[in-house]
C-alpha cells in the first residue's frame, strides 16, 4: 500500500521491496571509428544509416550510431585522479527508485558511460526513459491529489557487465538532483504547479529530504549536460594518507606509533589487531609533532564488522545513522615503548606510553554499501575508506588535523594534559643512555665502563 513521501522519513525508512522493470539503457555517445563499408573511400569513419550490412557483404557486426528511442535525460559525471581511483572497467547510470534503496533491487533506467573507466574532468552521460515509471513505483505526494516516482541517479563500476548494479559492486556517486515523474492528472493539482512541476518527468531538488519545500523543473523534452544531474564521485573511497601525530609526552628511542582496533560491538581486541606500526621518537626534542604517520592500505578483512554508536549517530539523522548498519573498523592510536620486533607484548620491556584523545582512526567498508547508504552517506558528506572521527565534535575530520596522544588512564594525576609522567620504562630496557661503554643505570656519567 503506497504512503506520501514524508520529508524527515525518505533516507531512513525501509521499504516493501517492489516489482521493478529492468529497462535496458543503450549507448549515449556514438563511436568515433568504425567499420567503413560504404562503398566510398576507406576515411576510417562509419557514416552508414543503419547496421553494417549494406554491403551485402555478410557484416553482422553493427557499430552505427542511431539515436536511441525515448526522452533523453543527460548529466555531467565528474571525476579528478584526486577522488580517487576508478579501475578501467564499465561505468555506468542507473536510476533507482527512492523507496527501493534499502532492498536488493534492478536499476529502472540504465545507460553504459565508459567500458574503459573514466578520465579526469567533466564525463557526459545520457539516459533514454522509453517508457513511463511502473505502477508499483508510484506513490501519493504529500499534500497533493498526484501521485509520483522518485529516482536518484548512482554511477557505479558494472564488473560483471550485466548491465544491472549488483551489491557490492564500485559506487562512484549519487547525484544532488532526482528524477520525478508526476502522474498526469486532470486538473493538475495547482499546489505542484506553483513548485515547478508539470505532468511526466521532472527534475527534483534533493533538498526537501532535509525539510526544504520541493522544488521541481520540468522537463517534458528532456535534458542535456548543462542543466541535467550532475554526479560527483564522492563515493570513491580514501585509501589512505598521511596524519600528523603530536603529544606533550616523552617518547624515548625505542618508541613505536601504531593503530590498535577493537570490536565496535564488544571493545574487545581482535587478531592482529595492531597496524601501521611506525618507530618514533621525541627523545631530542620532547614535545610537539611526533611523527608524521602513514595509513596505507584496507584493514585485515577479520576487522570489519558493524559499526555501532558512536559513529555519529545521536538525533536519527542521516549523518552516521546506526540504522543503516554501516561495516567498518575503529582503531585508536597509541605510543608504547618496544623491545625492538614492532608488536606490543608480551615482554617485559614494552610499555604502553600515550592513547589517541578523542580523535579515533576509522574505516568504513566500501563494500559492503547498499544503494541507500551510499544516498544517505553522500548527502551527509561522509567519507568511505579511511578518514578521523573526532568523538568530541561528533563528526568526521580530514587527516590533515592530525591526532594527539595524552597520558594513558591511570596516569593523569590532575586530569591535565601537561604535568603527567609517562608511565615507567624498565631501567634494563632503555639501554646505554648516554652514548658510552659500561652497564646503563639510567644516570649519564655515571656508567662504570664509561670513557
Amino acid at each position: 500500500m503506497s504512503r506520501p513521501y514524508a520529508l524527515s522519513e525518505v533516507l531512513v525508512r525501509l521499504a516493501l521491496p517492489v516489482l521493478l522493470a529492468t529497462i535496458l539503457g543503450l549507448y549515449a555517445c556514438p563511436p568515433t571509428v568504425g567499420d567503413d563499408d560504404d562503398l566510398v573511400s576507406p576515411d576510417d569513419d562509419d557514416d552508414d544509416d543503419d547496421d553494417d550490412d549494406d554491403t551485402g557483404g555478410g557484416d553482422d557486426d553493427d557499430d552505427d550510431f542511431t539515436i536511441p528511442d525515448g526522452l533523453p535525460i543527460g548529466g555531467n559525471l565528474l571525476w579528478q585522479p584526486s577522488d580517487g581511483e576508478v579501475p578501467a572497467a564499465h561505468v555506468r547510470v542507473g536510476l533507482f527508485h527512492l523507496d527501493g534503496l534499502a532492498s536488493a533491487q534492478s536499476e529502472s533506467f540504465g545507460a553504459l558511460v565508459s567500458e574503459e573507466g573514466l578520465s579526469g574532468g567533466n564525463t557526459i552521460y545520457t539516459v533514454y526513459l522509453k517508457s513511463n515509471p511502473e505502477p508499483g513505483d508510484m506513490s501519493p505526494i504529500a499534500g497533493s491529489s498526484a501521485t509520483a516516482a522518485i529516482y536518484a541517479a548512482i554511477a557505479y563500476i558494472d564488473e560483471s557487465e550485466d548491465e544491472g548494479y549488483d551489491g557490492g559492486e564500485l559506487l562512484l556517486g549519487v547525484s544532488t538532483s532526482l528524477l520525478a515523474f508526476v502522474e498526469d492528472v486532470v486538473p493538475f493539482p495547482g499546489e505542484l504547479s506553483s513548485l515547478g512541476a508539470g505532468p511526466g518527468w521532472n527534475l527534483l531538488d534533493a533538498a526537501f529530504l532535509d525539510g526544504a519545500a520541493m522544488s521541481f523543473l520540468h522537463v517534458p523534452e528532456g535534458t542535456n549536460s548543462s542543466n541535467g544531474p550532475s554526479i560527483e564521485t564522492d563515493l570513491l573511497p580514501n585509501m589512505g594518507g598521511t596524519t600528523g601525530v603530536r603529544t606533550e609526552l616523552l617518547v624515548p628511542d625505542g618508541g613505536v606509533v601504531a593503530a590498535w582496533h577493537s570490536s565496535a560491538a564488544e571493545g574487545a581486541p581482535v587478531a592482529d589487531y595492531e597496524q601501521f606500526m611506525t618507530p618514533a621518537s621525541n627523545e631530542a626534542a620532547p614535545g610537539g609533532t611526533l611523527l608524521a604517520w602513514n595509513i596505507d592500505g584496507e584493514p585485515p578483512s577479520g576487522h570489519i564488522g558493524v559499526l555501532g554508536e558512536p559513529v555519529g549517530d545521536d538525533d536519527d539523522s542521516a549523518q552516521g545513522d546506526d540504522g543503516l548498519d554501516l561495516q567498518g573498523a575503529v582503531y585508536q592510536a597509541v605510543a608504547y615503548f618496544d623491545d625492538g620486533d614492532l608488536v606490543f607484548g608480551p615482554s617485559a620491556c614494552d610499555t604502553l606510553l600515550a592513547v589517541g584523545d578523542g580523535r579515533t582512526l576509522l574505516w568504513i567498508e566500501p563494500s559492503t554499501l547498499t544503494l541507500e547508504h551510499a544516498f544517505g552517506l553522500q548527502r551527509a558528506g561522509t567519507p568511505l575508506g579511511w578518514s578521523l572521527f573526532d568523538e568530541g565534535l561528533d563528526t568526521w575530520r580530514p587527516f590533515a588535523v592530525g591526532i594527539d596522544l595524552l597520558a594513558p588512564s591511570p596516569g593523569d594525576d590532575d586530569d591535565s594534559a601537561g604535568d603527567d609522567s609517562p608511565p615507567s620504562i624498565p631501567s634494563d630496557c632503555l639501554g646505554d643512555d648516554d652514548d658510552s661503554a659500561g652497564d646503563d643505570d639510567d644516570s649519564a656519567g655515571q656508567d662504570s665502563g664509561g670513557a
